[in-house]
């Protein structure tokens, strides 16, 4: 079995430091997957927060948000969300409102090992190039990568859109001085996923790159590996006559 996705990616701008919305769990979820991004200079503005659904925690799958001169990212899942309509809340770190607003993107998949749902996390947080890349290593068929990518320049333009290498873009969104976007692999393979910004006019660029890999079910013992087994211990019972 793969991981797939399940409904469509949702997106919410925020720029206040706590807010909820409500949402639409999917009734065959079996983990919800959030990314957000913005900047305030507060270490782990975002990570150190909370995200919740219903009331109940989401545990961070990946931080790229420490450090204060550049743009933050971080993404968090919960296995077993409850389904149908639901509050999706968040409180970030202090009360600070974040500098440019928060873009949210909520996912939801099926098919995920729900004992140990995350595989590896990969992410960085850069200036100075208008692309950002992370190897994403021990990928196995069945996975799902997800991605995010959040970016800024200084004035006076934003950039305009975000091109993806070896990753399939879902949805992208401009919102204040940013553009942000997320996107899938599922190739089942180790890959090396780029982010590349494309328009803007500013002269220093603030780009940065989270992703998560939801780890697909391990394979089932099937009839042929049990009939290896019997072949064997008759072997075995016989060789002992």
């Amino acid at each position: 079995m793969s991981v797939t996705r399940t409904g469509s990616v949702g997106s919410i701008q925020s720029a206040l430091n706590s807010s909820s919305q409500a949402i639409t769990v999917p009734s065959d979820a079996e983990i919800i997957v959030v990314s957000a991004g913005g900047y305030e200079p507060v270490a782990s503005y975002f990570s150190g927060g909370a995200v919740t659904l219903n009331s109940v925690p989401l545990t961070v799958g990946r931080a790229d948000d420490t450090d204060t001169a550049k743009v933050m990212s971080a993404m968090f899942y919960l296995v077993n969300p409850a389904t149908g309509s639901q509050t999706l809340a968040w409180d970030w770190v202090g009360t600070t409102t974040p500098d440019v607003g928060v873009q949210i993107y909520y996912s939801f998949y099926k098919g995920v090992n729900k004992a140990s749902p995350i595989r590896d996390s990969q992410g960085i947080q850069q200036t100075g190039s208008t692309s950002v890349s992370r190897t994403v290593a021990n990928t196995q068929p069945g996975d799902m990568i997800c991605a995010y990518s959040h970016m800024e320049q200084n004035n006076p333009n934003y950039p305009t859109g975000i091109d993806w290498t070896n990753a399939t873009e879902v949805v992208e969104n401009a919102y204040n001085k940013s553009n942000n976007a997320y996107a899938e692999n599922s190739s089942g393979s180790d890959v090396t996923i780029t982010a590349t910004g494309t328009g803007g006019s500013g002269s220093t660029y603030y780009y940065n790159l989270s992703t998560l890999t939801l780890m697909t079910l391990p394979p089932q013992a099937g009839y042929l590996g049990d009939l290896k087994l019997g072949h064997s211990v008759l072997g075995s019972r016989g060789l002992s006559k």
